[in-house]
């Protein structure tokens, strides 16, 4: 549904050009709910921007359905944006029209009778879950109400994409998950493709199929959710998957020469990373009993990512260094990834 090649964006400043987006390629699938992510200032707001064109690539090509946005005339692309709906973290609704008028704006110019744009408004804001608020004001809203009209204004024009722009940044917890479930939900009824920037990892593991990690205006890593929570490559996927959990709190206590971690001669401290298919509690078993190790478990974390565990253990495993190495390739034989921490 979505290739960017080699897109480049950069801005001209008077103290020079900032290269906010650098030589960035990705395809998104028809129909999948595809994530970006990245600290502040890492590209992805420019990014996005760069599918509807809000941002002209300064070099590079946007195709969308097929079409190559970068080389369209005006009102070519005019008609091919409206197929491309967005929504962002501020809502961005006229304060001095109700909800439904609000769903009815960008159907202003379409040629459909009155009385079917009426409808239309009406089903949208019942998709939403909003049909008891149809003649209410902006100012009387919540937060995830305000996203739920703006995601019923943003369908309005039947999209074949939908952006979303840290839609979910200004909420709480419960609220944000809420409006996740409803761009799910969303996703599969329309069958729309999603494209969803955010700064939490915990967004991206809620609802994406697919993630793009970015950093300093480049995508440093792309691939499916599970895997990058079970095998992160770069340094910025492993720091968003570690603020996921507690793990990062042990490199802190080995950081800080913590007593807690201290070990004695015959002792490591390893991370297991256990994937679905293998019972971390069978396998370490296993690998005591048949190399005469002894495994205390210094902390656990187990995690639902796409209807699969993942599950990480901090073990220090104590033992001969022969018996332990003999034991750790046991458990990499077993598909557990190894990390030896200290």
């Amino acid at each position: 549904m979505i290739l960017l090649k080699d897109v480049n964006k950069t801005f001209t400043t008077r103290y020079g050009n900032v290269d906010a987006v650098r030589d960035a390629s990705m395809e998104v699938s028809r129909g999948e709910i595809f994530g970006v992510i990245g600290h502040s200032g890492a590209g992805k707001s420019t990014l996005i921007r760069c599918i509807n064109l809000l941002e002209v690539p300064t070099t590079g090509s946007v195709m969308v359905d097929g079409v190559n946005l970068t080389e369209l005339p005006k009102k070519e692309l005019s008609n091919m944006r409206r197929k491309i709906g967005m929504i962002f973290q501020h809502f961005y609704l006229m304060p001095s029209r109700t909800v439904k008028q609000n769903v009815l704006l960008p159907l202003k110019n379409a040629k459909m009778p009155k009385a079917q744009k009426q409808r239309k408004a009406e089903e949208l804001l019942h998709l939403v879950g909003l049909s008891h608020r149809i003649n209410a004001y902006p100012s009387a809203l919540s937060g995830g109400e305000k996203q739920r009209v703006a995601i019923a204004r943003a369908l309005a024009n039947d999209p074949i994409v939908l952006l979303c722009d840290e839609a979910t940044s200004a909420l709480d917890p419960q609220t944000t998950k809420s409006i996740l479930n409803l761009l799910r939900e969303v996703n599969k009824k329309l069958n729309l493709t999603i494209v969803l920037i955010t700064h939490e990892m915990a967004v991206i593991k809620e609802i994406c199929h697919r993630v793009a990690v970015m950093d300093g205006g480049k995508i440093r890593e792309t691939g499916d959710v599970f895997s990058i929570f079970a095998a992160p490559q770069s340094d910025t996927a492993k720091e968003f998957v570690a603020s996921t959990n507690n793990l990062h709190k042990v490199d802190e206590l080995i950081a800080s020469d913590s007593p807690l971690v201290k070990l004695a001669p015959d002792e490591k401290l390893v991370k297991l990373t256990f994937t679905a298919g293998n019972a971390q509690d069978s396998l370490l078993h296993q690998a005591s009993v048949k190399f005469g190790v002894h495994t205390n478990i210094f902390f656990g974390n187990v995690d639902i990512i796409q209807n699969r565990t993942l599950g990480n253990l901090v073990v220090i495993i104590k033992g001969e260094g022969e018996g332990r190495d003999k034991a750790l390739r046991f458990l990499e034989e077993n598909n557990v990834r190894i990390e030896v921490m200290k």
